[in-house]
C-alpha cells in the first residue's frame, strides 16, 4: 500500500517552521495552485501558531510512503 501526503511548510514570525499535512491530495499536484493557496493562507492570517503568524513560504513536498504488512505466524 502506498500512502501520499502533501506537506505545506511555512515560516513563522519567530523564524520557525510550521507544517500543514494534507492526506491523500488530488493529483497531479499543480505547483501554481499550491503556491496561491499558501499565499492566501499567509495574506489572510488564517493560522496563528505558538511561534507567531505565518509570514512566508519555506516549501511544499509530496511525500510518498510505502507500507507493507508483515504476515505473522
Amino acid at each position: 500500500m502506498m500512502d501520499k501526503n502533501l506537506q505545506l511548510v511555512f515560516l513563522t514570525a519567530n523564524d520557525k517552521s510550521f507544517t500543514i499535512n494534507i492526506d491523500t491530495p488530488l493529483e497531479p499536484i499543480d505547483p501554481l495552485k499550491v503556491n496561491d493557496c499558501m499565499n492566501t493562507i499567509i495574506a489572510n492570517d488564517l493560522i496563528t501558531t505558538p511561534n507567531g503568524s505565518l509570514v512566508g513560504i519555506k516549501g511544499a513536498y509530496l511525500v510518498t510512503k510505502t507500507v507493507q504488512e508483515i504476515q505473522l505466524g
